[in-house]
């Protein structure tokens, strides 16, 4: 079973996980794991966890000036600002 593959699986059995009670989740995550031939900690991690279209959010970094440039721009004039 191929990746992409295995996470369709998983976005088509995660609805079905969160609204089960406690015993039908253990049926389900158990015919999970011999499906996709994951360990148990791996599928718990995955179905507790699961983002379906999430992008990791980038963080910035601030502008950084030397002492020069704030100086001059102290003093009036304006420098070239990368």
């Amino acid at each position: 079973m191929t990746f992409k593959a295995k996470m369709e699986y998983l976005e088509s059995i995660y609805g079905r996980y969160k609204k089960a009670p406690k015993k039908e989740k253990s049926v389900i995550f158990t015919e999970f794991c011999l499906n996709c031939n994951y360990h148990r900690k791996h599928a718990i991690r995955l179905l507790n966890n699961f983002k379906r279209f999430a992008k990791p959010k980038l963080k910035k970094r601030g502008r950084t000036f030397c002492d020069r440039t704030i100086k001059t721009y102290l003093a009036g004039s304006k420098p070239a600002l990368l």
